[in-house]
């Protein structure tokens, strides 16, 4: 009789927690789908990658996967980089419920310095999601470039006379490398290269850079233009150009 008393005992605690587990089971299943469907868009399980060291004019693609979590088609309108440098597309634009997919992202890093961050604007259908923020970060190691990268004049009053300002050129290329072009952005800024006897063998020279004229007063924001031929064709450098000009009335 104990036996027997003992042998039921057991049998109803397996029961017990088979039921006990089909009940957990099922309770999982429907917050599932109830996360399933109060999810209001494109589920991304990453928005941001950081694509590290990059070399000057390398090409690098990367991708966002996703998935469709909720109960409805999901329709990818468009989708927006903010730099020519970078290129997005959708593997799919239609999205059914469950399906997954990716945002390809290809990256240049031609003509671009020091750290990189760009954005990517995902477009959809979907009524509570309908704007999806990617971005991506690089520190792109320079083989052409200027110290430093930009300069200021400073306030600038009346004809008062500005000395001019000197950026180096540096190249990391193990060829030889020459400046065979400099232009501006504006007829108040004029520069000029200059090859150099210079005792740093990765300098290429100095661009003179000059203020003239009489711009109008207010912000001046402009641009100098460097082409260097290198052994890797040319490649074009930019050095920004600011100043305050103060007209006297």
């Amino acid at each position: 009789m104990r036996l027997f008393s003992f042998n039921c005992n057991k049998l109803k605690l397996t029961i017990t927690l088979i039921t006990v587990g089909f009940v957990i089971l099922a309770l999982s299943c429907i917050f599932c789908l109830l996360a399933q469907d109060n999810y209001q868009g494109l589920y991304f399980p990453k928005y941001n990658i950081d694509l590290g060291e990059l070399d000057y004019d390398m090409e690098t693609k990367t991708s966002f996967p996703f998935k469709n979590k909720t109960s409805k088609l999901i329709n990818i309108r468009t989708i927006k980089a903010d730099c020519r440098c970078t290129d997005a597309s959708a593997s799919k634009k239609a999205i059914s419920p469950g399906e997954s997919g990716q945002i390809a992202v290809t990256f240049r890093s031609s003509n671009q310095a020091g750290p990189e961050n760009h954005k990517i604007v995902v477009f959809t259908d979907a009524p509570n999601q309908e704007i999806n923020r990617l971005s991506i970060s690089a520190l792109v190691d320079p083989k052409i470039e200027t110290v430093p990268r930009s300069i200021s004049f400073g306030r600038v009053e009346g004809s008062q006379d500005v000395k001019s300002r000197e950026v180096a050129v540096l190249s990391r290329f193990r060829g030889l490398a020459s400046v065979v072009d400099v232009s501006t952005s504006s007829p108040y800024i004029k520069a000029r290269f200059q090859e150099k006897d210079v005792s740093y063998k990765r300098e290429v020279g100095r661009v003179t850079i000059e203020l003239c004229g009489e711009p109008v007063s207010g912000k001046l924001s402009e641009t100098v233009f460097l082409k260097t031929n290198t052994e890797k064709g040319l490649i074009e450098t930019k050095i920004k150009v600011f100043a305050d000009i103060v007209r006297k009335q």
